[in-house]
């Protein structure tokens, strides 16, 4: 396989190296070859040109000066350009000038020619597709054309009238003459081509053989690695489809945990509240019914867990309505209408802070419910929870009720709630509790979001 890829390699450098050769020599012989031809077609043009314009001056000088010669002054002119014909070799291997006129609907060449029939050149039908050059020359045109000579081969040709005899002349070559040193210079430059290529090849293999061995033991290992990862990416991938797995059962497992205990703390609160209706102190039936508040705020955590899509968050707002909801109906015998409000922000809350701050929350509202408004027929409680920075919450329970007389020292002697909560915001939440008595009671308590409680 390796062979026949070192193989495929070679045969398609040696491709490459020859449509570039191919490309640069052809380019490089038709740029020369078209400069070579329009340098032939000006020379063939000045030689035309001269040629007739010198027998175009010699006829006038032989209209005035030989009149007396016997056949005329024109066959004097013609006499001379034949003497001077006969000793002009011509142009290269195929190159010669022809004069002629028309007669009728013939072509009469009046001097010999190079090829074929020397000395009596035969004349040429107007009609036939030969003599091109000719046939423009004696229709009073000069230029230089590419045609059919009186022999039928293509030539290069510039033809020029000769007015003073009604004559054409033409100077002309091979066309076959002009490209043959070209044909030879591409034939020597395809051989050198070839042998160049041949050793280009055989170096390259030689030289690029280690290297190719080389890179394809670096691929055999770089594809040995590849398919080690991809093991290693369906192992994890199907380690991922596992755990997803085994998390979805243990969510669901997790979710019937609050669930029970959810019911666990309702079938206590139902114990308490057998046991309630048993006592007829009241004094001994209010720790009671405090603590089934305490149980339903716990119980309501769980609750709303249970209901939620995530067991790591839960909606604050929605927990913290439903619990003033509960605590507000355990206690709808109070006659002060109080206006609650709240302003809950969505922390990133873990269940045992959240717990706290019910707790905290719980016995806060329900002091203000039952001491803050005495004698007054409504009021209103205040009850915030906003992130103050990055790393920190900060929990207000305030109420303008009648506040409490500094110098009684109420404070101090806290009951068990208080206490409660002091206990939950210094050692459950990690944080600092302050309480202001200004229009009424504000307890603030500050903890960190990324506290380690204290169990």
């Amino acid at each position: 396989m390796n062979a026949m890829n070192e193989r495929n390699r070679l045969i398609i450098l040696i491709m490459i190296m020859v449509v570039i050769c191919t490309i640069v020599t052809g380019t490089s012989m038709w740029i020369l070859y078209r400069t070579a031809l329009a340098q032939a077609e000006k020379r063939l043009a000045e030689a035309a040109r001269s040629q007739a314009r010198l027998i175009e001056a010699v006829a006038r000088f032989d209209s005035v000066y030989a009149i007396a010669y016997p056949e005329g002054p024109r066959e004097a002119t013609l006499s001379q350009i034949k003497a001077a014909q006969s000793e002009f070799k011509g142009m290269g291997g195929t190159g010669e000038f022809t004069l002629a006129h028309r007669q009728d609907d013939d072509i009469i060449f009046l001097l010999q020619h190079r090829h074929g029939d020397l000395d009596h050149p035969a004349p040429v039908s107007w009609q036939d597709g030969l003599a091109e050059p000719m046939k423009l020359a004696l229709s009073g045109q000069s230029g230089v054309i590419i045609g059919l000579d009186y022999r039928g081969e293509t030539v290069l040709a510039a033809h020029e009238p000769v007015k003073e005899l009604d004559l054409g002349i033409v100077a002309k070559i091979d066309l076959s003459e002009v490209r043959a040193p070209f044909v030879r210079a591409a034939l020597i430059i395809i051989g050198v081509m070839v042998v160049l290529i041949v050793i280009g090849a055989t170096l390259f293999r030689h030289i690029t053989a280690p290297m190719v061995n080389k890179l394809v033991d670096q691929n055999k290992h770089l594809q040995q690695s590849n398919q080690k990862l991809q093991d290693e990416v369906r192992e994890r991938e199907q380690a991922q489809k596992a755990l997803a797995l085994s998390l979805k059962d243990k969510e669901v497992l997790l979710k019937e945990i609050h669930h029970r205990v959810k019911n666990n703390m309702q079938m206590i609160n139902s114990m308490i509240s057998l046991q309630i209706s048993d006592m007829e102190n009241e004094a001994s039936r209010q720790p009671l019914l405090e603590s089934i508040n305490r149980i339903r705020v716990m119980s309501l955590v769980h609750e709303n867990l249970y209901q939620s899509d995530n067991l790591s968050s839960m909606n604050l707002c929605s927990y913290f309505n439903e619990l003033i909801v509960q605590i507000k109906q355990a206690y709808s015998g109070i006659e002060p209408v109080v206006t609650v409000h709240t302003h809950i922000e969505p922390l990133p809350l873990d269940i045992d802070t959240v717990i706290a701050c019910g707790l905290i929350v719980n016995e806060l509202f329900t002091n203000a419910l039952k001491h803050a408004f005495n004698g007054r027929g409504s009021g209103t409680i205040d009850i915030g929870l906003r992130k103050t920075d990055d790393h920190n919450a900060r929990l207000t329970v305030q109420d303008d009720g009648i506040g409490f007389d500094a110098s009684s020292n109420t404070v101090g002697a806290e009951g068990l709630g208080l206490q409660l909560v002091r206990i939950l915001s210094e050692d459950q939440l990690n944080g600092t509790l302050s309480v202001r008595c200004d229009n009424g009671l504000a307890y603030q308590i500050c903890f960190p979001l990324t506290a380690e409680h204290k169990g």
